[in-house]
């Protein structure tokens, strides 16, 4: 049985241990903290991803956008993290409904997130 997880995705180190020890701090027991898209596509498939925080611009020309999609086939909710306002970040086709946190991610916002989610997931069941 695979373990639950929230997944980050964030290729600048300080901001991921930040948004990792927010959520860990709050009690959100296991995070998988990825640097790159590659990395986020493994623990996808060894953890039980409940959610996403995925920064969309990698760097190097690269983006998180298959492992949104990855994330968006399994019907896991996430968010984009960006430096970019929205009126000059990009939003990939078809995912322009889905979330976005401003970086640096304050912690109100990424728990927002969450909350939304844990209130989702609940009014399903």
């Amino acid at each position: 049985m695979k373990d639950s997880a929230i997944l980050v995705l964030e290729d600048n180190a300080l901001v991921g241990l930040t948004i990792e020890q927010t959520l860990l701090a709050e009690g959100y027991g296991t995070v998988c903290l990825c640097s790159t898209k590659e990395d986020a596509l493994a623990a996808i498939e060894s953890h039980h991803i409940q959610f996403g925080f995925l920064d969309y611009n990698l760097g190097q020309s690269q983006t998180s956008q298959c492992v949104a999609t990855r994330l968006a086939e399994l019907d896991v909710p996430f968010v984009f993290l960006s430096g970019y306002t929205p009126s000059t970040g990009i939003i990939p086709i078809g995912m322009g409904e889905v979330g976005r946190i401003t970086k640096p991610a304050r912690k109100k916002d990424l728990l927002a997130y969450l909350k939304a989610y844990k209130a989702k997931a609940a009014e399903e069941q």
